[in-house]
């Protein structure tokens, strides 16, 4: 249960600095006007920096504050990752309504470490503020590269299109959780993996690093695979994907074809019932 009482600036704080943990480039953190960072030399400094907004990014009514602060920071990793580089440092800034409980803010900020023990990161300091209205979360995240990063410009017609994991799992998470009511069709297991890919993605920090060695140009994939090839119309005029449908027939599509989201839907439970049949 919730404790009463809002969680005032102070006490958000006091939070973020007990989840705060010690790293040896850090010279000074959480507590003065800057942090103070000691790169590694010879190094290449990554920034990004992400803005979720509930009701946009996400909804409360189905992600949890430690879902919240696990995706928040996962997204800003993912695009880490993307460029070959290792995440070191983050800064994160939450303005929340005064009527969130302190076990709320302090799950949100759990998810966080959660995320940033698993892949190294720091996390150096941020801001809090009160919001009129649901929760704002900015992060902003420094990383690291010892090479050269590789860019989606950098991409030639004829190059493979290669990706990591399952494509569409989050979106079909999305659409289970969004569904009234919700299909009877989907497997309890299915349901759990695909909504789990939405409220907790897994960066692909090891495999960017395998890429950057490799010489390949890489993209965070966490807005969704369709969103990306604007990115390269400068030197694409399109892009097109084959992939396995859910009965295991491969298609090509255009990439900048309309989501839909009935398929989207249908895809958990029709990834189930191929594996029984395995």
């Amino acid at each position: 249960m919730s404790q009463p009482g809002a969680t005032t600036e102070r006490r958000l704080i006091e939070i973020i600095r007990r989840a705060a943990r010690r790293a040896p480039a850090v010279r000074v953190g959480i507590g003065d006007d800057c942090a103070v960072l000691e790169p590694t030399a010879g190094s290449l400094l990554l920034a990004t920096t992400d803005l979720l907004i509930e009701d946009v990014h996400f909804r409360r009514r189905w992600a949890t504050p430690t879902d919240i602060g696990w995706k928040a920071l996962a997204v800003n990793v993912s695009d880490i990752a993307a460029m070959g580089g290792r995440p070191r440092w983050g800064l994160i800034a939450l303005a929340c309504p005064g009527t969130v409980a302190v076990d709320e803010a302090e799950a949100f900020y759990a998810g966080v470490q959660a995320l940033a023990t698993e892949h190294d990161v720091a996390i150096v300091g941020g801001d809090t503020a009160a919001s009129p209205g649901g929760w704002i979360v900015n992060v902003t995240l420094l990383g690291e590269a010892v090479r050269a990063p590789l860019m989606r410009s950098t991409a030639r017609p004829g190059d493979v299109i290669a990706v990591t994991g399952s494509l569409g799992r989050s979106a079909a998470g999305l659409a289970l959780l969004e569904a009234t009511p919700a299909p009877a069709d989907v497997p309890s297991d299915a349901r759990a993996d695909v909504t789990a890919a939405h409220l907790r993605p897994r960066p692909r920090t090891r495999e960017g690093l395998w890429l950057s060695e490799a010489g390949s140009a890489r993209a965070s994939t966490w807005e969704g695979f369709r969103s990306k090839p604007r990115c390269a119309r400068s030197r694409w005029r399109s892009v097109a994907t084959r992939s396995t449908g859910p009965r295991g027939a491969e298609r090509t599509t255009s990439s900048c074809s309309p989501a839909r989201p009935r398929r989207s839907i249908a895809w958990p439970a029709a990834s189930h019932a191929r594996r029984e049949r395995s």
